[in-house]
């Protein structure tokens, strides 16, 4: 304080850190003091955002490309944004040779849970200065998780609310732990939690998870306080191995989740509540299973899912009962896309751990946005953070962590394209449409300055005539059934004639009629396709001697009605003539995402038994 009093006018910069929750008197007392003399100046140091750790770790490791997402998401996850925690997390996968450097790349070798030496060692000292009863309770607490109840815990413990109180406050000045609310305290930080629970044996956690679990079932006098307590009592019957408590507590928490829309959650239960059963020698968890949680569900009136169809109880499971609220038409999207998951996943080698947000989430994710017009990640992400729609997908990624991972897995999303329409009876229709409609990529008044990137990738001008406009980008080439679902596609630059684009979808194709506008009008073409038993029927030109019948040309005016519908269903929903995408993989994800969208919405009216199944605008908006 004397010096920084008696630098007024000399260019001196004293730079004075601590942490918030320090402050004790002598230093408070400091601080005001400077305060009242206007001599301070303060700046609060926020936690790194997973970009900052991203740049951290290309510094740090030298990395030309950007950081593998499965080391990024490690390194922010356990961190929490903390500089110190993100070098020595670091540090400690390399000691342990879990993170290596392979033909100039960084890779992990293992996933385990890494708690660093010197975080261990820090915690240590910190907590050999408590008491032992202080002690006791940071053990019972680290075993609980990173939050834990109060009332939990002296219900384990047995202690009276001022020895409690006391306890709690000598683990809280020791910066071990922080208050949150009147009845729940939190590990300052996850790797504190983590240090103190993997001190201990594997017994000796099963051994306290046994007690927590009977003082749950002690608290737990009600229906309503065991409904509450309900995923406590599955967690920590499944972790002491007390495995008929498990299997009915999993059951119940599982039904819970899935009554709620938790679709992962539910996932999870269940997959506990299956273990269980193969620990008690038991077959797991089956038809009459699944039944008892149908019958709780359709109580609720909530979608369900069913072992199959009708017709073929051999076919993946799917929703049944009819869409009556949006988080129907949610939960009937993410069904089809996690059966159809179930069959893609094998063939993708996916590195590194399971993501909070798992692929056929994000994905269903991202479909449900195109349903509903918002092509715009940056809406589409906030609005899946709006609290009614969070409990459907807790897990929602950064806009940045949305983009790579879409693009990352557009093919994927393509091959779910291809999996529904396998499974639509409408895609056997040996009569096809075959149409473009425009892409643009950008305005003409910022193609002089911006097309370089688009340019690399054949982005063109060209004329759509049928809505005659011109474009810089491309067209989009669709071959179609006449009920409507895209069977193919193809994007050609914008100046591709559609004859030329056309003969590329139509070539391969087998025993077809085929409609087309005049723009596929061409007799070496239709001579070349007749040997492959594919025929292409179009309107003749005004010009042309030959005219079809009167009856032929409103047959195929209809049919063109067809298609009309179809691309003002892509344009006006879908907004797929709208572009927010900054690359040709950006652009394309898009399209796989819309155009897959489009397919399981036919798919999902099939599966209703609805007639007019191209009214497809009604799902997303059910309300």
């Amino acid at each position: 304080l004397y010096l920084v009093r008696r630098c007024r006018r000399v260019p001196l910069l004293v730079l004075v850190t601590y942490r918030s929750d320090e402050r004790h008197p002598p230093l408070r007392q400091w601080r005001a003091q400077l305060d009242r003399d206007r001599l301070v100046e303060e700046v609060t140091l926020e936690r790194l955002s997973q970009e900052d750790v991203a740049a951290m770790l290309n510094a740090i490791l030298d990395l030309k490309p950007e950081v593998h997402a499965d080391l990024l998401d490690t390194l922010y996850a356990h961190s929490e944004g903390n500089p110190f925690f993100v070098e020595e997390l670091l540090k400690a996968l390399m000691t342990t040779g879990e993170l290596v450097l392979r033909d100039g790349i960084w890779q992990r070798t293992a996933h385990r849970s890494v708690v660093p030496r010197s975080v261990q060692e820090a915690v240590q000292q910190r907590i050999a200065y408590l008491s032992p009863a202080a002690q006791r309770l940071l053990t019972f607490a680290a075993v609980t998780g990173r939050r834990f109840n109060v009332t939990l815990l002296q219900a384990v413990l047995r202690y009276e609310e001022n020895q409690l109180l006391a306890l709690l406050k000598e683990v809280t000045a020791a910066q071990l732990v922080t208050e949150e609310a009147a009845d729940q305290f939190a590990f300052r930080h996850a790797l504190t939690q983590q240090a103190i629970a993997g001190e201990l044996l594997v017994r000796e956690r099963q051994g306290l998870h046994r007690s927590i679990a009977a003082a749950l079932e002690r608290l737990a006098t009600s229906a309503l306080l065991r409904e509450r307590y309900l995923e406590d009592l599955a967690y920590h019957c499944y972790e002491a191995g007390m495995w008929e408590q498990a299997l009915a507590y999993s059951r119940a928490a599982g039904a819970r989740a899935l009554a709620f829309h938790a679709q992962q959650a539910g996932i999870d239960h269940l997959t506990q509540a299956v273990e269980a059963a193969h620990h008690l020698g038991q077959t797991p968890l089956g038809d009459l299973y699944w039944g008892d949680v149908l019958d709780r569900l359709q109580k609720d009136g909530s979608p369900t899912y069913t072992g199959g169809n009708d017709t073929n109880p051999a076919l993946p499971r799917r929703p049944r009962l009819m869409i009556t609220q949006f988080a129907d038409f949610c939960l009937w999207i993410y069904c089809l896309v996690d059966d159809a998951w179930t069959e893609i996943a094998p063939r993708l080698q996916r590195p590194g751990p399971q993501p909070d947000c798992s692929d056929s989430e994000l994905i269903a994710m991202a479909l449900i946005g195109e349903c509903r017009g918002l092509d715009k990640e940056t809406e589409l992400l906030a609005w899946w953070r709006e609290p009614p729609l969070r409990a459907l997908f807790p897990q929602v990624p950064s806009r940045t962590r949305f983009n790579r991972r879409r693009r990352a897995l557009a093919g994927a999303i393509n091959l779910v394209r291809q999996l529904v329409l396998r499974s639509l009876d409408l895609a056997a229709d040996n009569q096809c449409v075959i149409d473009s409609l425009p892409i643009p990529v950008m305005g003409f008044h910022l193609v002089p300055g911006g097309s370089r990137e688009w340019a690399t990738h054949e982005a063109r001008f060209g004329r759509c005539a049928s809505k005659k406009q011109t474009l810089y980008g491309y067209k989009l080439h669709c071959l179609m059934t006449l009920g409507g679902v895209i069977l193919d596609f193809i994007l050609a630059p914008a100046n591709e004639a559609d004859l030329t684009v056309g003969a590329g979808l139509l070539f391969g194709l087998r025993e077809r009629l085929v409609v087309g506008d005049k723009g596929y009008i061409s007799t070496a073409l239709a001579a070349e396709l007749a040997g492959q038993g594919v025929r292409v029927v179009t309107l003749p030109k005004r010009n042309q001697a030959a005219q079809v019948a009167p009856a032929v040309r409103r047959l195929i005016n209809g049919v063109r009605q067809i298609v009309e519908t179809v691309n003002g269903q892509l344009a006006e929903q879908f907004h797929i003539e709208t572009n927010h995408a900054y690359s040709l993989d950006g652009l394309c994800a898009r399209l796989y995402t819309k155009l897959t969208a489009h397919t399981l919405c036919i798919k999902i009216n099939r599966l209703l038994g609805k007639a007019e199944f191209l009214q497809i605008k009604a799902l997303a908006w059910p309300n």
